[in-house]
């Protein structure tokens, strides 16, 4: 059997299909982002950018989604990091439609990157909240090494209601 270049990091079902995001493992630092669906045979949804698989390139480098969410309306949503060189990194928050293009109603153009600190910043998780908010689990690796959550409306803008980002240092 041959060995796939796809690293799955997450699933989410919902109406008999499944989603799982990850990375297109290139190896020369410039992974995308990669979204698949499936039907509930296991075979690619077609009506999903034709062929069930949709790549997306954020940072300058590497790109690794962390978490995905399905909406009630199939909308599907990822969050991971994307890297970018001498810059280090970003918490990313993608949005596509159920036929795998970006929602351009979302963020910038289907995307919001948030920079929390000046390094390194990885988006962990998700959880899609009833009113449609996303609250995304984060980690910070500057100013010293935190996590904590900040929310996103459904539009892609940070909540300012909630204390975003709300950060808390890790006990060594």
């Amino acid at each position: 059997m041959a060995e796939s270049p796809f690293v799955i990091e997450s699933t989410a079902v919902r109406a008999g299909k499944t989603v799982a995001v990850g990375f297109w493992e290139t190896g020369d630092d410039s992974s995308p982002f990669m979204v698949a669906r499936f039907n509930a045979d296991g075979s690619p949804d077609s009506s999903f950018n034709a062929t069930g698989v949709v790549t997306t390139k954020v940072g300058s480098c590497d790109d690794q989604a962390a978490g995905v969410v399905i909406q009630a309306d199939g909308k599907i949503v990822v969050v991971g990091t994307s890297y970018f060189w001498g810059q280090g990194s970003q918490v990313t928050v993608l949005r596509y439609h159920a036929d795998g293009t970006l929602d351009q109603d979302f963020g910038d153009g289907g995307i919001v990157g948030v920079k929390l600190g000046s390094g390194y910043d990885q988006g962990l998780g998700l959880v899609l909240q009833d009113d449609g908010s996303l609250v995304v689990v984060v980690e910070s690796g500057s100013p010293g090494h935190q996590w904590g959550m900040l929310r996103l409306e459904e539009d892609g803008r940070l909540d300012e209601s909630f204390d975003t980002p709300s950060l808390v240092a890790l006990a060594s």
